[in-house]
């Protein structure tokens, strides 16, 4: 659920001191060689068995009022505590027995079966907290009415004398009270507490004196910034109920967020960002939460009601409670404007989590909601497949597309669309953008979650502007340093496909295809894409003849612009992956190639096709490429670039990525590589690269030199062509049948194939690689394999760097040849 700013304060309270450091004062059983010492047990309180004589200390009792297990009623500002039936203690590692029953007093004595005197006495509570001399903070504590989870109440003792030892608290604690509204009677199914890289639980060290804990400033342990306080179906009561959390007490210098949710999969969440402190032995109150009242949405008029308040600019939280199916019914524009008024700027809970979704809803304005407003969320929301979305008209101003939004300035969750989107109008003078799940993502807030397993397609013949098409999104804008609008947990099912286009037609567009996000623009915030699956087509526009404008096509990302690293941006695209699909573009007929250009940057008037991205434009290595995998793909590029990874990537630095069972392809002016058709100022570092989707050949140019004159044909096993200063290292490729042409200026390398510029300088260090190489008659169009590369072959350098590029490309360490067996 969304929380209104009204309720947050600026400041959270800080509650009177309960935990103050207390006396504990210890009486004292020794057993002499006369006497035998007594102790419980548990089972039969008024019987003492008798234990081992011995001279030490066997027993303790605690005789101060206030002490520290459990809550009381409030006194004034205070929470007495008492001891409780079965606590146990640990004192220098023994632990006691447990309490007997009717221990709830200020009082209570410990028995143990061990002597436990030394020079020092260190005490432990509860002992459950003590393992190998640290304490342990559960990272998960229950839920108690009025009171704290026992086991997170961590208390330490220290002296020298047995009689006299100070206890205080180990812990500080954080308060959040919580207001019943409407749509709390679903029920509290747990609290969490993140405080991002601070250790809030875990193990810790008990620091000098022996009455603190040793909390380290941060944590780079996921689960350890993370505290989650579990309370099963937990009703509220008409008045406010109180949660409270034992933490590390520490400063938490960036703030932290508090997220509750209920037993339906709903959350609501407030952050506190200044710096706060958590002191041991002290309570801090966040202001009170309350759970939004909602409107129920239950049949198909609910629904049509909702679209009119979206329109509206209602900030309502909506929950659909159950199945909607809209035939026959007229879906009206849901936010008809960008803009405060008229967009959504509530809560939309589809109820998906509770298996509801949407039937049979046509729209014919493009999307589910138009315009989602900053404010807005739309999670867990179902389309199903006999919904359709579509936009059929022609259109002279920017157009926004996408099953669940159209633009979107929002947070979207957890939706799933199995419906078609389309757009089919004839012509266009503006820009569109279309996307599985939302046309336009802008600026503040982002996507996760999210699956598309519809079909994704434009079949506008004539326009003039750029088209950006996307499995999940068609376009990505996030240009401010406080931009938030990332992808992360999403997957594409559905084909992504731009449409045949004829001779002379939508000329001067530029179109951006992807299998998650068609065009990705990022400014000098710095974000991390993550989790980005793409199990679909994606395929560019299909063209009777060549056009004069760069086309871009990715598994993933169709182009991506990140050109910010002198203002701070950066960006990573991390552990993603495209799978069992093809990423291509071609032309239908062997027409004349009709201005041809490589320009001067290397990808004017081209198409950059990419297993996972097209192209990418980074600045001084402030993009990252980090474990993104292709497998089982075919990638073919009608023209210029083609890459098993990116068609073209400047300014980057790629990781252990992998490109397998693939298969890279295609016709004219043709750059190809097994990571990168082009790489420009870009460092590859531990990518494994293994060709041999096909039964011919996996990197080759399979249409020959009859296309036009002049041909350009330079493939490399890890890069097709090698610019500026760049570093291939620790990485191998295995290439079945890498294609030699006899007819075109062929320049083949199993690490780079051609290196040029005036300025361009590469590494290969302790690259490996292997496979075969195949003769390619052009006259013929046959192939024949000529060499086998295995590690006790000799090979050329020649054959590691393409002729000509031996002046630009250093090899150092200890290359081999791998011998194939990836």
């Amino acid at each position: 659920m969304v929380m209104e700013d009204k309720n947050m304060k600026k400041s959270i309270i800080l509650f009177a001191a309960i935990f103050a450091v207390s006396a504990l004062v210890f009486s004292c059983t020794k057993a002499d060689e006369q006497t035998p010492l007594e102790s419980v047990d548990p089972s039969n309180p008024n019987t003492n068995p008798v234990v081992e004589q011995g001279d030490g200390i066997y027993s303790l009792t605690l005789s101060v009022d206030q002490t520290k297990t459990y809550f009381g009623d409030r006194v004034g500002s205070t929470y007495p505590k008492k001891w409780s039936p079965g606590d146990q203690i640990v004192v220098n590692g023994i632990p006691s027995k447990p309490l007997e029953e009717g221990a709830n007093t200020g009082t209570a004595t410990f028995y143990f079966n061990k002597d436990i005197s030394g020079a020092t006495y260190q005490v432990v509570y509860p002992a459950s907290a003590y393992s190998d001399g640290k304490v342990i903070i559960p990272e998960s504590q229950e839920f108690v009415s009025g009171s704290f989870d026992k086991s997170a109440d961590i208390i330490l003792g220290y002296g020298t004398n047995p009689e006299s030892i100070t206890l205080t608290n180990a812990v500080a604690y954080l308060k959040i009270r919580l207001d019943k509204g409407d749509y709390g009677n679903f029920g509290v199914a747990s609290i969490e507490l993140n405080a991002s890289g601070k250790k809030l639980n875990g193990s810790f060290d008990i620091a000098d004196g022996g009455l603190a804990l040793t909390v380290p400033s941060s944590s780079s342990v996921s689960s350890e910034q993370t505290t989650t306080l579990v309370a099963p179906g937990t009703l509220l009561s008409g008045e406010s109920t109180e949660f409270l959390i034992a933490v590390a007490p520490q400063t938490l210098s960036s703030g932290f967020t508090v997220t509750i949710t209920d037993t339906k999969g709903n959350t609501m969440e407030k952050s506190k960002a200044a710096s706060v402190t958590l002191s041991r032995g002290r309570i801090l109150a966040m202001p009170a939460f309350k759970f939004d009242e909602y409107v129920s949405i239950k049949t198909p008029a609910d629904l049509l009601a909702f679209a009119d308040s979206c329109s509206a600019g209602s900030s309502n939280y909506f929950v659909i409670e159950r199945n909607i199916d809209m035939f026959e019914e007229e879906w009206r524009t849901a936010g008809i404007a960008d803009d405060e008024s008229s967009s959504f700027k509530g809560v939309l809970d589809g109820g998906n989590s509770a298996g509801y979704s949407i039937s049979r809803l046509t729209s014919n304005t493009g999307a589910f909601i138009n315009y989602l407003w900053s404010t807005g969320t739309v999670k867990n929301v179902t389309l199903a497949d006999n919904c359709s979305i579509d936009y059929p008209s022609d259109f002279s101003s920017d157009l926004y597309v996408g099953s669940i939004v159209g633009k979107s300035r929002g947070t979207i969750k957890d939706c799933i669309n199995n419906a078609d989107v389309t757009c089919s109008s004839s012509t266009y003078s503006a820009s569109l953008c279309i996307g599985g799940i939302v046309g336009l993502q802008e600026k503040y807030n982002p996507i996760s979650g999210c699956t598309n397993n519809g079909n994704v397609s434009c079949s506008a013949a004539e326009g003039s502007n750029n088209i950006y098409m996307g499995g999940i999104a068609g376009c990505v804008i996030c240009t401010e340093s406080t931009d938030n609008a990332t992808l992360s947990s999403c997957t594409n099912n559905g084909q992504v496909s731009r449409g045949e286009l004829t001779k002379n037609k939508n000329s001067n567009s530029i179109h951006y295809v992807g299998g998650i996000i068609g065009w990705l623009k990022v400014g000098s915030s710095s974000h991390t894409f993550s989790q980005l699956k793409n199990y679909g087509d994606v395929l560019g526009p299909y063209y009777q003849t060549a056009t004069n404008v760069p086309q871009f096509v990715g598994g993933l990302i169709g182009a991506f612009h990140g050109e910010s690293a002198s203002s701070g941006g950066r960006v990573k695209i991390e552990y993603s992956e495209v799978k069992n699909c093809s990423v291509k573009n071609e032309y239908r007929n062997n027409g004349t190639y009709e201005g041809a250009s490589t320009g001067a940057a290397g990808y004017d008037y081209q198409c950059h096709n990419g297993g996972a991205i097209g192209f990418a434009r980074g600045t001084d290595g402030n993009v990252t490429l980090d474990h993104i995998t292709v497998d089982n793909v075919l990638v073919f590029s009608s023209r210029a670039f083609a890459g098993g990874l990116c068609g073209w990537v400047r300014g980057a630095s790629i990781k252990d990525c992998e490109v397998i069972n693939s298969q890279i392809s295609g016709n004219q002016v043709f750059r190809a590589g097994g990571i990168a058709g082009c790489i420009h100022t870009v460092t590859v570092d531990g990518c494994t690269v293994k060709l041999n989707k096909t039964s011919t050949t996996s990197l080759d140019q399979t249409k020959g030199s009859s296309l036009y004159s002049g041909n350009i044909y330079q493939i490399g096993g890890i890069v097709g062509w090698l610019r500026e200063t760049c570093t291939i290292k620790d990485s191998k490729a295995f290439i079945y049948n890498m294609c030699q042409s006899t007819v075109n200026n062929t320049i083949r390398g199993f690490i780079v194939g051609t290196a040029t510029g005036d300025t361009t300088t590469g590494t290969i260090q302790d690259c490996r690689m292997g496979g075969t190489i195949a003769t390619y008659d052009g006259g013929t169009k046959t192939f024949s394999v000529t060499t086998t590369l295995s590690s006790d072959v000799d090979i050329t350098d020649d054959i590691i760097r393409g002729s000509g590029a031996g002046s630009k490309i250093t090899i150092s360490g200890e290359n081999t040849y791998w011998d194939g067996t990836l």
